[in-house]
């Protein structure tokens, strides 16, 4: 299974930042429709055992078409999020109700100095 680290390339997401949304976009041979009722993402990201970030579709996840979504930008006011590296993962239940892992998360937060 991947891991999407975030930040994605070679940026940083310093304490208090605003953190750009990320698009996703399946490819069009992917057995996959977002679009359908009942489809729902969700993302969760834990510091140890606590939960510090719960998104799904319609709070914090857009379906844009049947094959993309993005996880909406997340203000510098809510981006209290404590220093290092955390862990969690994305799922998709399908209008079925059956349950993927997409990928691993890790969500990397530096040390704010400018206050």
């Amino acid at each position: 299974m991947e891991t999407l680290n975030i930040p994605i390339g070679n940026t940083q997401i310093i304490q208090g930042d605003t953190i750009p949304e990320i698009l996703f976009e399946f490819d069009p041979t992917d057995n996959i429709d977002l679009s359908l009722p009942n489809v729902s993402i969700k993302m969760q990201i834990y510091n140890s055992s606590n939960k510090i970030l719960d998104v799904q579709n319609g709070n914090g996840i857009t379906i844009l078409t049947s094959k993309s979504f993005k996880i909406n930008e997340i203000s510098k006011e809510n981006n209290n999020f404590p220093t290092g590296s955390h862990l969690g993962d994305l799922e998709i239940t399908d209008t079925n109700g059956k349950r993927f892992t997409y990928f691993r998360v890790k969500l990397n937060i530096d040390k704010q100095y400018t206050k």
